[in-house]
């Protein structure tokens, strides 16, 4: 059984019948100062880093691996579960407007020849 610490909210899971096959806590947080625009976002005010990559997981889709919202701007990630036989990377996301625009752009497909699955919320 996974617990999950009152702070951290930034997750993703492979849920399957009966269990839970993997949770992912994201990585990377987005923290955004722009005074003249009138934006502060600090998500390391309310949500502790994961300490680690969880490795793909196999579903009747193909080995699914998890990252989360701001996690898909660090090619690393993405390359990392691409070696370890990732076919799809999953990217769970509540971006801004603005700020999705900019995100999903740099999606990692490309580079990873992989499909990146979002769902923006």
């Amino acid at each position: 059984m996974h617990t999950v610490p009152p702070k951290n909210r930034g997750s993703a899971s492979v849920p399957f019948p009966g269990c839970i096959a993997s949770v992912y806590r994201k990585c990377h947080l987005f923290d955004v100062e722009l005074p003249g625009r009138g934006v502060s976002l600090k998500e390391s005010a309310f949500t502790i880093p994961g300490p680690r990559i969880v490795p793909p997981v196999q579903t009747p889709l193909g080995k699914v691996g998890l990252g989360v919202c701001y996690d898909l701007r660090f090619p690393e990630l993405s390359l990392a579960l691409v070696r370890q036989g990732a076919e799809i990377l999953t990217y769970p996301s509540a971006f801004t407007v603005a700020t999705g625009a900019a995100h999903w752009e740099v999606s990692r497909s490309k580079s990873t020849k992989s499909f990146p699955v979002g769902a923006d919320g």
